[in-house]
This record gives C-alpha cells, sequence and structure tokens, in this order.
C-alpha cells in the first residue's frame, strides 16, 4: 500500500512523514538547509504485517511537477492541512488533483493542532469539510495530529490502515510496469531507479525494456523498502539495479516494463474532467500533460468539447487504457484538468472524422472490461484486421490475455500470423472475392480455379483464406484442388480429358519439387495437344512458377525452399554451394538456378563466393 501526502507549503508534511514512519523524507541538502521540501520524499513503517510506504510530495507551486510525478502511483490519499493556517491555495490544487488522478481513498491530517485553540481549529474542520463535499472524499476521516508530541500519530495510521484496506487492489498479472522517479548510482552496483511498481509482479534477472526508448536492460537486483528480495509485486515501493545502461541515460519519467507488451505513443484519445471554474482550452491550444512520472507537452484537439479529445505530443510517452493524466495549462501555471487515456495507439483524425471518433470513444468510455475493448478496435480496422501483438501493447496487457479476452468477442482468428478480425468485417471481402472470382472465370473460362493469391485483392492472405473458408462452407465455393477456389456455379470449359491432363502435368511438377527438368523435356512426357498451354495456365495460376526461362518448379516446392532457408537462418545465415548442395541433394547443375532465383527474388543475397540468407 502506498501513502501520498498533499498540501500547502508549510503544513508539516514531512515533518508528519517523519512522526508515522521515523525516516525524515527530505534526502537533500538543499531542501534541509531551506526546510523545505524541493523533490519527491520517501518512507516507509510495517505495522499488522502490512508495510505502508509513504510519498512526500513538495508543497510549493513551483514543484507542483514533482508532486504529480509521485501522485500517481498512490493509494491513499494523506490531505494535509495545518490547524493554524487552514485551507490554502496548493491545498486545493493538490486535492484537485488528487481527485483528477482517481486516488481511491483519502484521509485529512489535521497537523499543527499544538499550535491552533479550540475555536480555530473547528473554523479549519469547516474549511475542510468544504472542500470535501460533493466529492468521493466527503466523510473521509480528519484526524488532528502533531508532529512535536505526537498526539494522534497511531489514530492516523490505524484510518490509513483502514483506507488502504478499502482501495481496490492492483494487478500482479498484468505486465510489469515501474515508473521511474528517481535514478541514480550506487557504488559497487552502478544504475538503480525507484518508482511505485504499478502493475504486475517483478523478477531479478528479469529482462525489461526501459521506455519510450525502447533499451533493453536485465534487473540486476531489487529491494522493496530498503530490503533485497527476489521478487516485487504490483503496489510496492521499488528500487532496481539495471545491467545494460547507464546511470547517465536514466531520469525521471522513463517506465521500466515488460517487453514489447506496452504502446509508445505520440498520440492519446482521452475523456477529460475539467477543474470546477478552470477555463476549457480552445481547439488546437498548447497544453502540459503530466502521466505518471513523465511530462511532455501537447496539442489538445477537440473531438467533442469539453470531454472527448485528441493528444498530439511533441515527445514520446507510454501509456495503456485507463492510464490518468493531468492537464495544465502552459502559462501561468495552472491545473485545468484530468483525463483518462481511452486508446493510446489512435489515427490522427481528419476534422471529417472527428463526430464520429467521439462517438467511437464514448464506446469506450463505456466498455465494462478488455473484451469489449478489443471487439471495438476491431471493429474500427475493418477488413485490415488487428496484429494479436499489437492489439496486446495497446491495451498493456500479455499477448496470451489478449488472446483469452477475443474468446469472448465475435472475430475471426489466425494463427500465421497472430491476428484477428471482427466477423463483421468478413462480408465485404467474401462480396470482393466471389466478385473476382467471377471476373476470373470469365477471363479464364478453360481453367478449373484461381489461387487466391493471383486475384489481386487488397486483404491480406490470411483473411483471404477465412473469408473462402465461410464460403466453401456456405456452399458458395469449392475447392479446385491444391489452394485454389471456383465458384459453385462455374465448371471450367474443358473436356474431362484436358482435366486429366492438367492434375497429371501438375502432379508430374509437384512429384519432381526442385528436380523438375526444363520445360521442354517435360513436354516431351506430355505430347498431348494444349499441354503447353496447361502449363501457362498453372503459372498464371501461381501453381507454377518460371524460376528461370524454360525452367518451372511447383508452388509446394518453393514453399518447401523458403522454409529450408528459414531453418538454417536460425544457425549459419552464410553459406556456400556446396552447404546448399547438401542441404537440397541437388546437383550443381540444378542448385546455380535456384539459387539465381533466389537472389532475384531476395530470398538470399549473393556475397563473393558465398550467400547470405535474407
Amino acid at each position: 500500500m502506498i501513502v501520498g501526502t498533499a498540501g500547502h507549503i508549510d503544513h508539516g508534511k514531512s515533518a508528519l512523514v517523519e512522526a508515522l514512519t521515523g525516516v525524515h523524507p527530505d534526502r537533500l541538502a538543499e531542501e534541509r538547509r531551506r526546510g523545505m521540501t524541493l523533490d519527491l520524499g520517501f518512507g516507509h513503517w510495517s505495522q499488522n504485517g502490512q508495510t505502508i510506504g509513504v510519498v512526500d510530495v513538495p508543497g510549493h507551486e513551483r514543484f507542483i511537477h514533482s508532486m504529480l510525478a509521485g501522485a500517481g502511483g498512490i493509494d491513499v490519499m494523506l490531505l494535509v492541512v495545518a490547524a493554524d493556517a487552514g485551507v490554502q491555495p496548493q491545498t486545493v490544487e493538490h486535492f484537485a488533483i488528487c481527485r483528477l488522478l482517481g486516488i481511491p481513498q483519502g484521509v485529512v491530517a489535521l497537523t499543527k493542532t499544538d499550535l491552533a485553540d479550540g475555536a480555530q481549529m473547528a473554523r479549519v474542520r469547516s474549511q475542510i469539510a468544504a472542500l470535501l463535499e460533493g466529492t468521493a472524499f466527503a466523510g473521509a476521516p480528519v484526524i488532528p495530529v502533531s508532529a512535536v508530541t505526537g498526539a494522534g500519530i497511531e489514530e492516523l495510521r490505524q484510518a490509513l490502515l483502514t483506507g488502504g484496506g478499502r482501495a481496490p487492489g492492483r494487478d500482479a498479472a498484468a505486465p510489469f510496469r515501474l515508473p521511474v522517479d528517481r535514478a541514480f548510482s550506487m557504488k559497487g552496483f552502478g544504475a538503480v531507479i525507484t518508482g511505485t511498481l504499478a502493475q504486475g509482479t517483478l523478477h531479478t534477472g528479469e529482462e525489461a525494456e526501459l521506455l519510450p526508448g525502447r533499451r533493453r536492460v536485465r534487473v540486476r537486483g531489487l529491494q522493496v523498502h530498503g530490503q533485497a528480495v527476489t521478487e516485487a509485486v504490483a503496489g510496492n515501493r521499488v528500487a532496481a539495479n539495471l545491467a545494460g545502461v547507464e546511470t547517465r541515460e536514466l531520469h525521471r519519467g522513463l517506465e521500466l516494463m515488460a517487453a514489447d507488451t506496452f504502446a509508445v505513443t505520440q498520440v492519446l484519445d482521452i475523456e477529460l474532467s475539467w477543474v470546477v471554474d478552470a477555463p476549457v482550452l480552445p481547439h488546437r491550444a498548447d497544453c502540459r500533460v503530466h502521466l505518471h512520472t513523465a511530462e511532455a507537452v501537447a496539442t489538445l484537439i477537440w473531438l467533442e468539447a469539453p470531454r472527448y479529445a485528441q493528444l498530439r505530443l511533441v515527445e514520446p510517452v507510454v501509456a495503456a487504457p485507463g492510464d490518468r493524466l493531468i492537464l495544465r495549462q502552459l502559462s501561468p501555471a495552472a491545473t485545468l484538468a484530468g483525463g483518462v487515456v481511452l486508446d493510446p495507439a489512435p489515427p490522427r483524425y481528419r476534422r471529417a472524422d472527428y463526430a464520429g471518433a467521439a462517438r467511437h470513444l464514448a464506446e469506450l468510455a463505456a466498455a465494462p472490461d478488455l473484451s469489449a475493448r478489443l471487439r471495438l478496435w476491431l471493429e474500427g480496422a475493418g477488413r485490415s484486421g488487428c496484429d494479436l501483438a499489437e492489439l496486446a501493447r495497446r491495451s498493456g496487457r500479455r499477448v496470451d490475455q489478449v488472446r483469452a479476452a477475443l474468446a469472448a468477442t465475435d472475430c475471426v482468428l489466425s494463427e500465421n500470423p497472430p491476428a484477428a478480425l471482427a466477423t463483421s468485417a468478413l462480408p465485404v471481402i467474401e462480396r470482393e472475392l466471389l466478385a473476382a472470382l467471377d471476373t476470373f472465370h470469365r477471363r479464364e473460362p478453360m481453367s478449373a480455379g484461381a489461387a487466391l493469391d493471383a486475384l489481386s485483392l487488397a486483404d491480406a492472405p490470411h483473411w483471404l483464406a477465412a473469408a473462402a473458408g465461410r464460403l466453401v462452407q456456405g456452399g458458395k465455393l469449392e475447392i479446385a484442388g491444391g489452394s485454389r477456389y471456383r465458384l459453385q456455379s462455374a465448371a471450367p470449359a474443358r473436356g474431362a480429358e484436358q482435366l486429366r491432363l492438367r492434375a497429371a502435368i501438375e502432379e508430374h511438377f509437384r512429384g519432381l519439387g526442385w528436380s523438375a527438368p526444363p520445360l521442354a523435356e517435360t513436354l516431351r512426357k506430355f505430347p498431348q495437344p494444349g499441354a503447353r498451354a496447361l502449363v501457362a495456365d498453372l503459372a498464371r495460376e501461381h501453381v507454377l512458377t518460371e524460376c528461370q526461362p524454360g525452367w518451372f518448379l511447383h508452388a509446394a516446392a518453393l514453399d518447401r525452399l523458403r522454409a529450408l532457408l528459414g531453418e538454417h537462418k536460425t544457425g549459419k545465415a552464410e553459406f556456400s554451394v556446396g552447404d546448399f548442395k547438401q542441404w537440397t541433394g541437388l546437383s550443381r547443375k540444378l542448385a546455380i538456378p535456384l539459387l539465381e532465383y533466389c537472389d532475384r527474388v531476395r530470398l538470399t543475397r549473393r556475397a563473393g563466393e558465398a550467400r547470405i540468407i535474407l
């Protein structure tokens, strides 16, 4: 559980943290000299078998950016109000930020009670009640305390424990995510980062990425609240010792994450809630965005003011659906609104698309779970479908979690490549496939059918195959041999003898594999009239490929060739003619023209006497 302070400068936040934890959070010499918190401070205490981490934030308006960097990982807000001063401007702004960030629980500490009489404390309690009224924190416990005398400290600890128990749990099964709030070097260890583990479970020895730069690193060691551990879970305050990166490359705003699981983006679709009486920014206004520990300047594009907008950021950030962010005015600096990320990887909309995009965001905002969001994204992708790895990054989940969530949606899954398509997109593909086959039959009345990749349709092969499969099941298409299809109503305009000859020629080439002789020799085996034309038909339908003038190979042989090169690419990517002869069993007479074909279609590249598999 993480508790975070909020409140005006000089209201006793740091002294209160020291009274709660026994550790003064001001770690910088400048902070101690000036008696003012300038950056984030940290402490913790253990009670009832639980360790409670505390993030102390600066109260001065000039350091609000530091406050925002620490507020994103908080489970319980500790709003600090001094009894001798009452609610002040930064009390109000910090409280607004906590509300906008959706911090689930809160406790108010009425500090410096040793400096206020009963009447003054009553006035401040009234101010606090007015501040909390109408919010999710209305009725939150207000605990009078004194860091000087220790009065109320134990009651405050109990109230914070109770609030933490009511806060919703973090997702420990999700991919791990650690927003960096500090980075430093430790003698004998090297680069160290700290932060609150927002989700997932992190282990020592784990390979990870530092985003948004996608720098690969390894977690050499972990500490939670100063104790060495092998595992940290969501909600822990974590220090991670990293291998593979220099300290000078680390800074606040980075995120340590499970590799290939989160979107790095400069465009965010968001839903906004505005601070009461704050000015609503105009279309295309610039603002400052605070997201976890990162901040960036962005342009606000209204899709439906004042609720749905797109942010176009100057610098890349890491985001996932449900992330909370804060919008601040550039000058004069002021907190304006809080937002929820609905889509971390949307397109840049044209003005004509704004209304439709706003309706889509309203649906995303109402989506109750991952399955519903995936369904909306698939429907938006139309006939292109979505790669499962991209859906995982877009949703901040693992591919297996995305696959499980897709099981509850009406979609078509492809295994190679791993992708998904909304079932509602298939009818369009099916209509165009039927029309293309009809055109093919009119143009090639002698052909038994067409391979899908010969129809010049724009759709991905796996979705064409899915559409063809449905049409075969529905009785509108039939399989014409191999990977060829024809309309159920279309019979080839040729006699039975020609069909037998065509099938014999195809099987002849299929059986010979890579060892097929030149066409002239093949035609001597098939002296029947029309044999050459049938070979041309098979080539047009991509059943045969003319690898060299007058030398044809079957598509199945070329598929085996690609697979063979793929197998050897994982080992020895560079090879000689002799290696190739050994792999294929071919003589030099056949190996050389086949290698020249590989060079031409960029399966390989010649490098002197050797070749490199591409």
